[in-house]
């Protein structure tokens, strides 16, 4: 999470190159422990840094891994509410 902070940091100052290493590293740690909310933010982050510098075939990459994890989670938590619905 802190790595994700100071990509956000770097991101705000313009520092694109320093923010991609953050975000990259912070990604690294998130997968090893399957940290999902900080893997979407992390592809959403990625891919607007891409955006920002016109690197479209990155920054679509990320919007995919980002809406990906997103759907997921979304996927995971629709289905435990109705799990939950069931119990009732």
């Amino acid at each position: 999470i802190i790595l994700s902070k100071l990509g956000l940091v770097a991101r705000e100052y313009k520092d694109y190159k320093k923010a991609i290493k953050y975000f990259n590293e912070s990604n690294d740690l998130a997968l090893s422990v399957n940290y999902k909310d900080v893997i979407k933010s992390n592809f959403e982050n990625l891919s607007e840094i891409y955006d920002s510098i016109n690197n479209y075939k990155n920054a679509y990459k990320y919007y995919k891994l980002y809406n990906e994890v997103k759907d997921s989670l979304f996927n995971a938590e629709t289905h435990k509410q109705m799990t939950e619905l069931q119990k009732k």
